[in-house]
C-alpha cells in the first residue's frame, strides 16, 4: 500500500445523495495516496448504511451515537 499523502473529512448529517456521489467520485480516482474519513451525525436517511456498502480501504466512516450540535 502506498503511503497517504492526504486526508479528507467530510462531516455530514442527512445528505446522503450529494455525499455518495462524491465519495464514489473520489473513489473512482486511481491514485491509492489519498483517504476518506466521514463522520456521521446521527442521520436518518440511511447515509451509514450506503457508505458501509461501498467497499474500499480508502474510505473509514464512523457514526456518532448522539447528535452533536453544531453551534452552541
Amino acid at each position: 500500500m502506498s503511503r497517504r499523502i492526504l486526508s479528507l473529512c467530510f462531516p455530514t448529517c442527512n445528505r446522503k445523495e450529494k455525499l455518495i456521489a462524491t465519495v464514489r467520485t473520489l473513489l473512482a480516482c486511481s491514485d491509492n495516496r489519498f483517504s476518506i474519513t466521514i463522520s456521521d451525525n446521527v442521520s436518518t436517511d440511511n447515509t451509514v448504511r450506503e457508505l458501509k456498502e461501498i467497499k474500499d480501504d480508502r474510505l473509514c466512516v464512523f457514526s456518532l451515537d448522539k447528535k452533536v450540535p453544531a453551534y452552541e
